[in-house]
């Protein structure tokens, strides 16, 4: 009797709508709205079965009403999303998906919760078998319908935020684009994006490359680091998902556009995909360098587990669609090294090919990449304006040689055959500060006509692990595609011998270095201003090794007259003879040009005098004026703060 009060009493409470206020017939739902009201009684019916335990029980009048109610409120809506037919989005995606009565609930009470209609804050498979409150029999079916292989998995409706949980414990999340049909109360699903022609498609490959970066981040917190959030990861790949799907059927619509017909050479999902990311690079809607365009991010943009994106990386080798059919290349060209190493392929940066390009009507990106760790600058110098001795001179007429007359080197007299690695030239200058080393690289590039790429090592490493490697890699892959000449400046900072590393990182940069210097087939020149142990390895792999020496006398002479210029007034005692006789390095040299110019004009001379030469010679060779220049910048060119600071 106890019992049957308290039953009495909850029914008063809630006997408002859904109680009081049965269902007789069912109707067409105009709004989501509606449809979503009427769902929410049908569970709070079945919530109040469930609460308090009801038996069977037919003389129990109370019992008997809670349960006719709650078969009326399940007949009334499904029989009205019957009616409803496709006037509705939510139940036009239910016809799409072929749902059965079981499954339709399942999807509305996640959309409930969603929406807060249910008093629950998460809904894993355990919670969902009480709120359908079906019977015992039915329960497997219900663990059946949201297991991993189940219609309503396999079609992205719901997922789980932790699949490595059992089953019956794990939380189920719904697709966001479903909340939102609720939310905006779509009445229709829109075929294909808002767009009249092929260039209003670049603000929607935009949102996807930015959609695609967000997705790979999240792939690699969850699956790569262990801490990340699986929902915010579900959300990225549904996002993904309806692009893709939109995009398709726009284009399925406009099989002219030029998009169009290459999206219809494609074997897979995967790779298009890929093809669209690398096209939003090429677009310059992120940064260059950005870890997305690697073949690791690339991989996890189009991933939804580690077994994706193990095969994803696959479609980087050299037998891949998209590589094979000169789609996409890494960065700078192929390089047969590292196509087929799925490791190595995780570092390489990817980009579209000229072929690519030309089928979009796409120039080049005439935008200068962003990078912060290395210049690229336009060699001016050729090497009649250098002063070299004629041991350096004559080794670099061997490099020349190599360089202009490549193919008869490798391919004419077969050495291509035996060397398949290591064919560039790698050269080391060593000597003192102001010698000429850096003008001899710049000189090398100007009469390649090509341009010098300075790597700046302050820049390049970084205390993230891993990301100094990858610069690394970085600065030769632009490299190849400047197809310029590298300079490592001071490059005793990083090609030191590994048995004095004393982290474990500096050996890992030093691999690295040793690695791409094998790979790359241009001139990469190594300066340093003291004798250094450079790593075993390295000193093998040296094309030429190139010693600057202080100028003698007669060196001297010639650079004094290649630095004063014709229209320089000098006075008639100015003596090239008595300026070479001071020991001066050809820097230093320049420096003393420029000062003494310097010097005259501010004391108002028509022309430059002995006493302005000497002057500023002692200077330079005391030291005072190299400490004047590190107080006030910019006074005396040619000479950078750090190598003054050597010189002293």
């Amino acid at each position: 009797m106890r019992k049957r009060r308290m039953l009495g009493h909850s029914l008063d409470r809630c006997s408002a709508d859904w109680l009081n206020e049965l269902p007789s017939r069912p109707v067409c739902f105009e709004t989501h709205d509606q449809l979503c009201s009427n769902a929410a009684y049908m569970f709070h019916a079945r919530k109040q079965l469930v609460d308090y335990n009801c038996y069977p029980d037919d003389k129990n009048t109370d019992y008997v009403l809670l349960k006719n109610a709650t078969v009326a409120w399940t007949k009334y809506w499904h029989d009205s999303l019957k009616k409803t037919g496709k006037s509705l989005l939510l139940c036009q995606i239910f016809g799409k998906h072929r749902l059965n009565r079981l499954e339709k609930e399942i999807v509305t009470a996640l959309l409930l919760e969603q929406l807060g209609l249910l008093d629950f804050r998460s809904i894993n498979c355990q919670t969902m078998i009480e709120i359908l409150a079906l019977s015992l029999d039915k329960t497997i079916t219900v663990l059946r319908s949201v297991s991993e292989e189940s219609r309503l998995l396999r079609s992205g409706l719901i997922s789980y935020s932790d699949p490595d949980e059992d089953l019956k414990e794990r939380e189920l999340i719904i697709d966001p684009y479903l909340v939102d049909t609720i939310v905006f109360d779509r009445k229709k699903e829109t075929r294909g994006l808002p767009v009249h022609c092929e260039e209003d498609l670049e603000q929607y490959i935009c949102r996807f490359t930015l959609i695609a970066r967000k997705k790979m981040c999240e792939f690699q917190s969850c699956f790569l680091r262990g801490h990340g959030d699986l929902k915010d990861m579900y959300k990225r790949s549904r996002a993904m998902d309806r692009f893709h799907c939109s995009l398709l059927q726009t284009l399925q619509v406009n099989r002219q556009w030029r998009l169009s017909k290459i999206q219809r050479h494609m074997n897979s999902s995967c790779e298009w995909l890929i093809f669209l990311i690398l096209l939003g690079k090429e677009r310059g809607y992120i940064e260059a360098d950005d870890e997305l365009f690697t073949g690791h991010g690339l991989a996890a943009a189009v991933a939804d587990d580690l077994t994706g994106y193990h095969q994803n990386l696959k479609q980087f080798q050299t037998n891949g669609f998209l590589v094979k059919n000169e789609y996409i290349q890494p960065c700078g060209g192929p390089d047969p090294l590292i196509m087929d190493n799925p490791e190595d392929l995780k570092e390489v940066e990817f980009e579209l090919t000229d072929s690519s390009l030309a089928k979009l009507e796409l120039l080049k990106k005439t935008k200068k990449r962003k990078y912060s760790h290395f210049s690229v600058r336009k060699a001016v110098h050729k090497l009649d304006q250098v002063v070299l001795t004629p041991e350096v001179r004559k080794s670099l007429e061997m490099v020349f040689a190599q360089i202009k007359r490549k193919n008869q080197l490798l391919v004419d007299w077969g050495l291509g055959k035996v060397m398949p690695y290591g064919r560039g030239v790698t050269l080391l200058f060593s000597g003192p500060p102001g010698t000429g080393k850096t003008a001899t690289a710049e000189a090398i590039a100007g009469e390649l006509n090509t341009s010098l790429l300075v790597a700046d090592y302050s820049r390049i490493q970084n205390c993230l692990v891993g990301q100094t490697e990858k610069n690394i890699v970085r600065v030769f892959q632009e490299a190849r595609v400047q197809e310029s000449v590298l300079l490592w400046d001071e490059a005793d900072a990083m090609f030191f011998d590994r048995n004095q590393a004393s982290r474990s990182w500096e050996v890992r940069d030093v691999n690295v270095l040793l690695q791409e210097i094998e790979r790359f087939e241009g001139i990469c020149i190594l300066t340093t201003n003291r004798s250094v142990h450079l790593d075993k390895a390295l000193e093998r792999r040296m094309s030429l090794k190139l010693t600057f020496p202080m100028p003698d006398k007669n060196i001297r002479l010639q650079i004094w007259r290649k630095l004063l210029p014709k229209n320089l007034p000098l006075a008639k005692e100015c003596s090239l003879e008595r300026l070479s006789s001071h020991e001066l390095s050809g820097g230093e040299i320049k420096n003393v040009v420029l000062n003494a110019a310097r010097l005259a004009l501010s004391r108002n001379n028509d022309k430059i005098h002995m006493v302005e030469f000497t002057e500023v010679i002692t200077l330079e060779k005391s030291g005072k004026l190299r400490h004047q220049q590190r107080r006030t910048a910019g006074f005396c060119s040619g000479v950078s703060h750090k190598k003054i600071q050597e010189n002293n």
